[in-house]
């Protein structure tokens, strides 16, 4: 949900400028997210949903606005302060991520070994109740080659979870699954969000999926937030651009071609690529 009046949000972005070159990915954004909500970033292809995650996460940095986690200002942050702060948070990559090289309990291990100096034992455990949480422990062995796409991305998610983070971010995480993956995943985002206490912002553009699981949902578009609502709310809004993107059609605000030349002129004048 979005943050209620009089209450801190774990995630706060303020008047968010952001420009890669000289394009405008976002201008003047703002939109925060309430502690211990499912959230839902959304918006089509290119609209700045990845690069929302890598400002909140302090890998990059706005050229104007606010970034706050936690009551830190993300920017601001010494190189030291800013690796703590992303101790605490859990991030899903699209890709899953997984190292190849390492068997699966090794995968959800590593960040516990590289930021703890926790007995082995301890980490067994640990590294056991997590790949529990996602029903993958008797899987530990298995190496990253030898799982499916779902499996790849319920370790990714494990791995997540390691140093008990307050939130963590999914990319995309529904991108090129099953329908039962994709069941599990989104039946494991909301359950473990609530069993743990966490936050969760879900960066997608599933709607249905995002819908099922979300307690607020923001829809980017031209370097802004153009929606923002419970899914209710989302899907009975008459704004043409929402009505767009949340029933998947093709004709609407958002036009099936990029900005060209009149086509016959571009043929007749002999342009050149």
């Amino acid at each position: 949900m979005e943050a209620t009046k009089g209450s801190k949000p774990l995630v706060a972005v303020q008047g968010l400028t952001f420009f890669r070159d000289s394009r405008a990915i976002f201008q003047d954004l703002s939109l925060s997210v309430a502690q211990g909500s499912v959230t839902a970033i959304m918006g089509g292809s290119g609209t700045g949903k990845t690069t929302l995650l890598s400002l909140i996460g302090g890998r990059l940095a706005p050229a104007q606005g606010t970034v706050e986690v936690a009551g830190e200002l993300v920017p601001t942050l010494s190189r030291k302060a800013l690796f703590a702060l992303r101790r605490r948070m859990g991030m899903l990559f699209q890709s899953s991520a997984l190292l190849t090289d390492l068997d699966v309990f090794e995968n959800v291990a590593f960040p516990i070994r590289e930021h703890t100096r926790l007995p082995e034992p301890i980490i067994r455990n640990l590294v056991l109740m997590k790949l529990e949480l996602v029903g993958l422990r008797g899987a530990r062995t298995l190496y990253p080659a030898e799982l499916s796409g779902g499996m790849a991305r319920r370790v990714a998610l494990a791995r997540a979870l390691a140093l008990d983070p307050l939130m963590v971010m999914y990319d995309e995480p529904f991108t090129g699954l099953d329908p039962i993956s994709m069941a599990v995943i989104v039946k494991l985002i909301r359950e473990l969000n609530d069993a743990l206490g966490m936050t969760s912002i879900v960066v997608t553009h599933d709607v249905a999926e995002a819908c099922s699981i979300a307690d607020y949902i923001y829809l980017l578009g031209d370097g802004r937030v153009i929606a923002e609502g419970t899914p209710a709310d989302m899907r009975k809004t008459t704004a043409p651009e929402v009505r767009q993107f949340m029933a998947g059609l093709p004709d609407g605000p958002v036009a099936f071609h990029y900005p060209a030349p009149e086509y016959v002129s571009d043929l007749t004048v002999g342009a050149t690529v």
